[in-house]
């Protein structure tokens, strides 16, 4: 029961932000997903992609990827920013649980990066799949 009223709401979430993030060319692609999980195994065999966190600094405190090389670019300020993002390597979008990464991932794409990935579950899977002491908030 709480799996289909969490899978519901996913599902929901999903759609508002398709609506209101299409008209600005901001459309995510579950083609173009990697789990938390995935991840880790691509660093552990050498894959050493851009990864970008859309989150707000006061987040990034709570915890963060920086040891993955992560850069705070938040989302709000993506627009202005995203000349700083490299478009010839592979790139990697998170935030916390992947809508607000999925949003900045359409946004690239509408801008002519082909290479990007948003990181599925954000933190939170993180926290789940690969390291348990980065807190949940």
């Amino acid at each position: 029961m709480q799996v289909r009223l969490a899978t519901k709401i996913v599902t929901f979430w999903r759609s508002r932000v398709r609506e209101v993030c299409s008209p600005l060319g901001w459309k995510g692609s579950n083609m173009d997903e990697i789990t938390p999980k995935e991840f880790k195994q691509q660093w552990d065999e050498g894959r050493r992609p851009v990864l970008i966190d859309v989150r707000q600094p006061d987040e990034w405190e709570v915890c963060n990827l920086e040891e993955f090389g992560a850069k705070l670019i938040p989302l709000g300020e993506i627009q202005q920013r995203f000349q700083e993002i490299p478009k010839d390597g592979d790139i990697v979008m998170q935030c916390r649980s992947g809508g607000r990464s999925g949003q900045a991932q359409g946004f690239l794409k509408a801008q002519g990066y082909t290479k990007v990935q948003n990181l599925v579950g954000g933190m939170l899977r993180w926290s789940d799949e690969v390291d348990s002491s980065k807190a949940k908030y």
